[in-house]
């Protein structure tokens, strides 16, 4: 790959920003003022990009042995923790800040990772030396950019995409964004003498607020639509720069799906389908009259995947992409299941269900979503499934699971592969997959719920937890952990057992250099000290396995 030039901003893109410079100083952005947070993205990572491949018939790259492109990643908070789980990829990542990119390799530097790039430059600078790439990331970046900047991108994915890569591109779509935009018209009409984004987005919370309670009693069905998209806006999950970057710049150009997958054709790329399986969350309600409808009416995938999103009123898509060329299997072959890996979040209401019996059982997932069957396949599935959450189990230890449920004793691995219960295993994983209530991956998920008597998490993570509340767990997602885990996890190297961790803990206690607190309250030196330490640090450890931040024995070293 050919040396890069730095770039000078950053909006999404630096181009989205440029319209600032006057207002802010040359040189400085909105997004300088007020950055936008570099977080992972779990749907972009490419295994998940390539398990969809893979379950069309495709032979995508290896995730795990890959060269890996991000456009404007900001400073690298999706690619970091990438990077220290796959140490035999290359990861490059791109943005026009430099201020980011500085920030960027700094941590890169502390946790040593070798395999990851991080450039300051301008994409329209990238030139046709610049090399191939197995995957392509651009995530917050397409909508946010003029359409010169949007072709290319889709460029950039099709002109350094290796033959049999995939690219993942995000961005606002309609119908969905229309009411949203007018939320954001409103926003920017009552911001506009306003410069300097956090005021601008303060201003705009203010204004929310104030029409939500005028709202609350209206019943007009215009009404309930704008609450709806306000209530969205006004989340207190929703950060400032979220709001200041999303609504209040100038540049926001949604579009239809049909639109962007013509664009994507036009640079000979084809759309494969979404990397969020999960991102239809009104398909569940709409009617299987009006599916059947959309099937009759469409000419192929295409047309149907605009039709739902019409019926669905879809505001956002992370589709992914591949070169033209390549021929997508619509016929589902089982045989592709065979090496993937499965996990499921859904845990049973009842703790010992009855697999075998014509009972109902039912299981919820943290996602919201509630699956209630009697049918033994289901049922021993999504058991075994939820024994060893946040890992996940290897398709052919699932089947033999789930098996050995059914006819109440063990089954090898290999029993039941193909035959007809497998079969109708098979289309229960691509249903509960549909749904939401499984995922399938190509990598195995490299984390256990069982705390070893030496536990680790990553150097990432360890990191992470000096300065913040929010780590990057095993399963790419930002989580929220207490204050005594953030204690803990700085000391999950593998070297510290449940005994050392206490006594580390016990000593900061004593000196009265911090303040130990375990589920709201604050523990005191004495002589219940270690005890109750103790428990609490078990405690936490169990909780930290759970929510998919302890390493397991599969991940590379």
């Amino acid at each position: 790959m050919s040396d890069v030039l730095p770039g000078e901003n950053k909006g999404h893109h630096a181009e989205a920003a440029s319209a600032q410079k006057d207002v802010l100083g040359q040189g400085t952005t909105s997004y300088d003022l007020l950055p936008y947070e570099s977080a992972p993205y779990p749907h972009s990572r490419p295994e998940r990009l390539a398990t969809l491949a893979t379950l069309l018939g495709l032979t995508p790259p290896n995730p795990s042995e890959a060269r890996v492109l991000e456009l404007g990643g900001g400073f690298g908070g999706n690619l970091m923790p990438l990077a220290e789980l796959y140490p035999r990829s290359q990861f490059v990542g791109l943005d026009a800040s430099l201020k980011q990119i500085a920030g960027g390799k700094a941590i890169a530097d502390r946790l040593g990772l070798t395999n990851l790039q991080l450039v300051a430059m301008d994409l329209m600078q990238v030139g046709p030396d610049f090399g191939q790439f197995d995957y392509i990331i651009a995530h917050g970046i397409y909508s946010w950019v003029p359409p010169e900047v949007q072709k290319k991108i889709l460029q950039i994915c099709s002109q350094h995409l290796s033959p049999n890569g995939l690219a993942y591109v995000s961005y606002n779509t309609y119908p969905g964004w229309r009411m949203r935009s007018i939320v954001r018209d409103m926003m920017q009409y009552r911001t506009r003498k306003l410069d300097n984004p956090s005021q601008r987005a303060a201003q705009a919370r203010s204004m929310i607020a104030l029409f939500a309670q005028t709202g609350a009693r209206l019943d007009e069905p215009y009404w309930q639509l704008l609450m709806r998209e306000m209530s969205i806006v006004g989340s207190d999950q929703k950060q400032d720069y979220y709001i200041a970057h999303e609504y209040l710049e100038d540049q926001n150009a949604p579009c239809y799906f049909h639109e962007f997958a013509q664009r994507a054709g036009a640079e000979g790329l084809q759309y494969l389908g979404e990397a969020n399986p999960f991102s239809r969350p009104a398909l569940g309600h709409v009617a299987r009259e009006a599916l059947s409808a959309i099937e009759t009416v469409s000419a192929n995938t295409l047309e149907q995947e605009q039709y739902l999103d019409f019926v669905c009123n879809r505001a956002f898509r992370a589709s992914v992409l591949c070169h033209a060329n390549l021929r997508l299997n619509w016929n589902f072959d089982s045989r592709w299941l065979v090496n993937l890996h499965v996990s499921s979040p859904a845990q049973p209401q009842d703790p010992n269900p009855d697999v075998r019996s014509p009972t109902n059982v039912s299981f919820h997932s943290p996602r919201g979503m509630t699956t209630t069957t009697s049918e033994p396949v289901v049922k021993a599935l999504l058991l075994a499934l939820s024994k060893c959450w946040p890992a996940s189990v290897p398709y052919r230890e699932l089947i033999a699971a789930a098996a050995s449920l059914v006819r109440g004793k063990p089954q090898a691995v290999e029993t039941g592969i193909h035959d007809e219960p497998s079969a109708k295993a098979v289309f229960q994983i691509l249903q509960l997959y549909g749904i939401s209530q499984l995922d399938l991956s190509v990598c195995p998920t490299p984390c256990t719920a069982s705390p070893s008597q030496s536990p680790r998490a990553t150097a990432l993570a360890r990191l992470q937890a000096a300065e913040s509340n929010v780590i990057t767990n095993l399963r790419h997602e930002p989580t929220r952990v207490s204050d005594l885990d953030r204690r803990i996890i700085p000391m999950l190297d593998g070297q510290h057992d449940l005994n050392q961790m206490t006594s580390a803990l016990i000593k900061l206690a004593e000196s009265g250099a911090v303040k130990i607190n375990s589920q709201g309250k604050t523990i005191h030196p004495g002589p219940q000290l270690r005890p109750t330490l103790q428990s609490a640090v078990a405690a936490s450890l169990e909780d930290l396995g759970k929510t998919a931040l302890l390493l397991g024995d599969t991940t590379e070293e």
